[in-house]
């Protein structure tokens, strides 16, 4: 299930207006971001709390993710990675694994300890 159509009726079926108002309001989606307060971006090792997102690698579960289901990553590996979706170079299951690859090539050419998880 990635079709945002079909995330946002899943949404609604939960009772949320949308995906959006699910990560808004779900008491759900607020305990997986606390749990994961404390993991680096899975890409690039980057800690700072404000600057992470948690990426679904799966809607299969959405309401019910298992860890399985969920990636932290920071915004910017976030951003990177949805391009990579968009551009057809990667899908939801396996664009977090291109992004941390890509962060390491780069690290490694310039020069650059990477500590990714």
């Amino acid at each position: 299930m990635t079709d945002p159509k079909t995330i946002n009726e899943k949404a609604r079926e939960m009772g949320f207006y949308s995906y959006q108002d699910y990560l808004t309001r779900s008491p759900h989606w607020h305990m997986l971001r606390r749990q994961y307060s404390r993991v680096p971006c899975y890409a690039c090792g980057e800690w700072h709390a404000f600057h992470l997102d948690l990426h679904h690698i799966s809607y299969d579960r959405l309401g019910a993710e298992w860890p399985s289901d969920l990636v932290k990553m920071c915004k910017f590996c976030h951003k990177f990675e949805h391009e990579l979706i968009r551009a057809g170079l990667a899908t939801l299951e396996d664009g977090h694994e291109i992004t941390k690859e890509h962060m390491q090539k780069s690290a490694n050419q310039l020069g650059l300890p990477l500590e990714a998880a």
